[in-house]
């Protein structure tokens, strides 16, 4: 009779035990988009040609003419939740970002002493190739695999692709993102900013099957 009492006692210790020792598990859910960023922030494009110049040279600054890129791009991002912060998210991404002459009139404007990537290449077309981290704070965390409002900020690292000097080619930058996840379908918007480019995008996305470790 002992031993049954002593069996038994050790049953039901066992999976308590385990239960306690037991560690939060990784849910990963990877998702792919598609992004259209508007056109940005103007970017001063140098001396506008045929106005006249000044009557006092290097006292009246001669006007510059000022243009704007868009974009389109695809991306791949991770989200990771955790057991014991379900309401959050830790992102990771990578992506392809094509930048070109959003074929707006030129303005004229007065030069800024600022400078970047747009200045450097002069209205001509670009490859940045955007790899990403950051945090999201989603709602709500039970059921978002069918529905999911989602917001957050990440931090990137933009690998330029064009006529840029060596130490050009790698800039960082930062993103805001937010929107909605309807089943396997997301849709949202996205700003990034890195040198002199500031652009806003929309991006429909496409969840893929999430898995957990």
């Amino acid at each position: 009779m002992r031993t049954f009492l002593s069996i038994m006692l050790v049953l039901c210790v066992l999976p308590a035990f385990a239960q306690e020792n037991q560690q939060p598990s990784w849910q990963f859910s990877p998702a792919l988009s598609l992004v259209k960023y508007f056109p940005g922030a103007g970017i001063a494009g140098g001396p506008a040609w045929g106005d006249p110049a000044p009557i006092y040279p290097g006292t009246i600054p001669s006007p510059e003419r000022e243009f704007r890129y868009a974009g389109t791009g695809a991306n791949f991002t991770v989200r990771v939740f955790n057991d014991e912060q379900p309401n959050l998210a830790l992102t990771f991404g990578a992506g392809v970002t094509w930048f070109y002459d959003a074929e707006r009139p030129w303005s004229a404007v007065m030069p800024s002493a600022a400078s970047g990537i747009g200045t450097e290449l002069r209205r001509n077309d670009f490859t940045a190739f955007p790899v990403s981290i950051g945090l999201q704070a989603v709602y709500p965390h039970a059921g978002r695999e069918n529905f999911m409002l989602f917001g957050g900020l990440e931090g990137n690292l933009h690998l330029i692709a064009g006529n840029v000097p060596m130490a050009d080619q790698a800039q960082l930058g930062f993103g805001l993102t937010g929107g909605f996840a309807v089943k396997i379908f997301e849709f949202g918007v996205r700003y990034t900013v890195f040198s002199d480019m500031k652009n806003l995008g929309a991006y429909l996305g496409f969840r893929l099957n999430p898995f957990t470790l």
